[in-house]
């Protein structure tokens, strides 16, 4: 898991992991009330697994507005194993009181 709080951040924070039927995921949370949280990932590797819908491809962009939470579900394909190599950019964007946002 990694916590954004601890970089000023309050309540924003993502988990990846897979369980043992083969479905894995990323999870990422905002409880906060400043900030929207986005996120560009490309798999370097991408071995045996899918992403499953809305998502497709070899990666996925992610907003994540205060309150919000969003899962991105992954398929290992067969028993063979599974390989994952992850290139991810996270970005904080203030939000104002209007709704709109500041970088």
């Amino acid at each position: 898991m990694s916590d954004y709080g601890k970089q000023g951040y309050s309540g924003v924070k993502t988990t990846f992991g897979f369980w043992e039927n083969g479905y894995g995921f990323l999870m990422a949370e905002n409880n906060g009330t400043e900030y929207k949280y986005s996120e560009k990932t490309n798999f370097t590797t991408f071995d045996n697994v899918k992403l499953l819908k809305p998502y497709s491809g070899s990666g996925f962009e992610l907003s994540v507005g205060p309150g919000q939470t969003e899962i991105v579900l992954i398929q290992q394909l067969d028993a063979t194993g599974r390989g994952l190599g992850m290139s991810s950019q996270p970005r904080f964007d203030r939000v104002t009181a209007g709704g709109g946002r500041t970088p």
